[in-house]
């Protein structure tokens, strides 16, 4: 899947196919068992939103209308139902799509990057990968760009490196 997916998104410089299929299985991600569920789920759905799923960091992505929100593990909802996707959180961070481009969100729901990119990823030991210009880059936690170099093909960092082409 990933060689086709990169075949996708770089020879054929189709971004919004590459954005429709992550949608597709990012949508598609099994709740968590109940027993480990902090908060019933099925319990939130009949009040909160049509559809709901555990987002890390105790927070709860719910989707009401096909728009996105945050809950808190209380029920409170954080973020109201204005985005059109919101990814899982991760070292605080979310990203989020609002008409076709990408920002991100922390964990009290305050917009920390105004959606201003084509594409943008979970953030992994401090750096997220995202579509500037075309290239894969690399921003910081700070929202700036870490590098100033894009890159064809980019993978997230695992103990302090990332694969880039």
């Amino acid at each position: 899947i990933k060689t086709r997916l990169r075949n996708i998104l770089f020879k054929s410089k189709k971004y919004l196919t590459f954005e429709i299929f992550v949608v597709i299985f990012h949508r598609n991600i099994p709740q968590l068992d109940p027993k480990e569920d902090p908060l019933p789920s099925k319990q939130l759905n009949k009040h909160l939103s049509d559809n709901i799923r555990y987002a890390n960091e105790g927070l709860w992505i719910s989707e009401k209308n096909n728009q996105f929100g945050v809950t808190n593990s209380k029920g409170e909802n954080l973020v109201e139902h204005n985005f059109d996707m919101i990814f899982d959180f991760n070292e605080g961070i979310a990203p989020m799509q609002v008409d076709d481009m990408w920002g991100y969100l922390d964990i009290n729901g305050q917009i920390v990057l105004e959606p201003s990119l084509p594409l943008a990823w979970e953030f992994e030991e401090g750096f997220a990968r995202v579509i500037n210009k075309g290239r894969i880059g690399f921003i910081n936690k700070q929202m700036n760009l870490a590098f100033d170099k894009g890159f064809s093909d980019a993978h997230n960092f695992s103990e302090g490196l990332a694969h880039v082409q």
